[in-house]
């Protein structure tokens, strides 16, 4: 019998843990064969600045920082 497991990553942000500065953690979803499991990657961003379509941060057209992944 032939198996096939899926892998699949998704970014996304917890707006039910907003705190006091109106930042939320950006947590990482790794689903795999069905199973999933959700882990912060410790960065927080304003969720009026997360593209959910994307999974990241909208860009700016100033940007002090630059993003890495």
């Amino acid at each position: 019998m032939s198996r096939t497991n899926s892998f699949r990553l998704l970014f996304l942000i917890n707006k039910s843990k907003t705190n006091s500065k109106g930042t939320a953690p950006i947590l990482l979803r790794i689903t795999v064969g069905g199973s999933q499991v959700s882990i912060t990657v410790q960065h927080r961003v304003h969720p009026k600045e997360w593209d959910v379509k994307r999974g990241m941060p909208i860009p700016r057209v100033h940007n002090e920082q630059l993003i890495d992944y």
